[in-house]
């Protein structure tokens, strides 16, 4: 009888140790591992701000509160953020913000609303600051600007040599010419309700290789080249002749951010001026031009954009020359006789009539207007 006994629970003892699976049994799965997992110190810290801020399941206004945290106690940051922003108003502050996946020192997770809280590492608020600026500004302006703009720094960060580096160039140009702002929806002068003026902070070089300007009497915004930041990514390749370009274009606007009037033309009002053949600056840039243009082919289409409005505006009956006659004619000579410039036979065939018709004493193009408009030499 004693050995069945001990058969029996021999047999019992065996049947336990095969169901035992490492978990009590019958424990309920929502009181299984009730332990809070200790969140790593590396992590960033941030300190809450906000008194009684509630700690939710869920990015957003609605979601299930999990804790709320006292002012000045502090958080780990779970490397997580919505990828969209919240506004809400906070002491006063109308604030725009991500909200950020955080574990307490006690092990509960969820997510905070970013405004509530600040980073203590000065270089990671930093960022984070900078990319709700960002993100707002994306809210902003809309998506196609923003990808626009976007996709254009990211090629900035790409230039590695010349051909990469007139890409980049080629599509600032495609940014001026069919992207920039909504003019019916920004202005520096909101002139009515429908208008708003971009916020102070906003970063004048937003967008690579350009600079965010005004035009049209400080109406509408305008994305000039920046000459400085071509420099800089021109000085990023072994080739010496993208350098050589942005000199080109700097000696065209004489300035680091273009114009939207070249050196060799007088801007005395917003919408027009006049031309400066006389003084030298036209003769100086077609020299610049031809010097490159010898050297390489490669930059050549846009050389073109350059020497071809200098052409036209000799070859064009002026409304005025800032100089007087006989410095005007002394110019066209110097070009007509250097025969090194980039002029063909059929240009420097049009220089010459040209030439010989602002020489003709009945010509009635004024001359000399720099007398009539003193203090703009």
């Amino acid at each position: 009888m004693k050995d069945l006994t001990a058969i029996g629970i021999l047999a019992l003892l065996l049947l336990v140790a095969c169901t035992y699976d490492g978990e009590a049994p019958g424990l309920p799965d929502e009181e299984k591992n009730i332990m809070p997992q200790n969140p790593n110190e590396e992590q960033p810290q941030l300190t809450v701000l906000i008194d009684e801020i509630k700690l939710r399941n869920a990015p957003n206004v609605k979601g299930t509160e999990v804790a709320r945290l006292a002012e000045g106690s502090t958080v780990y940051d779970l490397g997580e953020q919505s990828d969209h922003t919240t506004t809400i108003t906070l002491r006063g502050d109308t604030l725009t913000t991500t909200w950020l996946r955080v574990a307490t020192p006690g092990g509960d997770e969820g997510w905070i609303y970013g405004g509530g809280v600040r980073y203590n590492d000065p270089n990671t608020r930093s960022n984070y600051q900078r990319d709700m600026r960002y993100r707002s500004y994306r809210a902003l302006l809309g998506d196609d600007f923003y990808n626009a703009a976007t996709r254009l720094n990211k090629r900035a960060e790409r230039v590695r040599d010349e051909a990469s580096f007139i890409d980049f160039y080629e599509a600032t140009q495609n940014f001026q010419d069919n992207v920039g702002l909504a003019e019916d929806r920004f202005s520096p002068n909101p002139y009515n309700a429908q208008q708003q003026e971009l916020p102070a902070d906003f970063p004048k070089g937003f967008v690579a290789g350009l600079y965010l300007g005004s035009a049209a009497e400080g109406t509408v915004y305008y994305f000039y080249h920046n000459y400085a930041e071509l420099g800089r990514l021109a000085r990023l390749t072994s080739s010496p002749y993208d350098d050589q370009f942005v000199e080109v274009l700097v000696q065209e606007s004489d300035d680091t951010i273009s114009t939207f009037y070249p050196v060799y033309f007088m801007q005395t009002w917003d919408y027009g001026g006049y031309s400066r053949l006389g003084g030298g600056k036209h003769y100086e840039l077609l020299q610049a031009v031809s010097r490159l243009h010898r050297e390489t082919t490669a930059f050549d289409k846009h050389l073109e954009d350059i020497k071809e409005p200098l052409l036209q505006d000799i070859l064009s009956s002026s409304e005025g020359y800032w100089y007087d006659r006989p410095k005007v004619l002394a110019e066209i000579d110097r070009i007509l006789a250097n025969e090194r410039l980039w002029l063909d036979p059929e240009e420097r065939e049009l220089l010459q009539m040209r030439r010989e018709n602002i020489a003709d004493t009945n010509n009635s193009e004024p001359f000399n207007l720099r007398t009539a408009v003193p203090g703009l030499e």
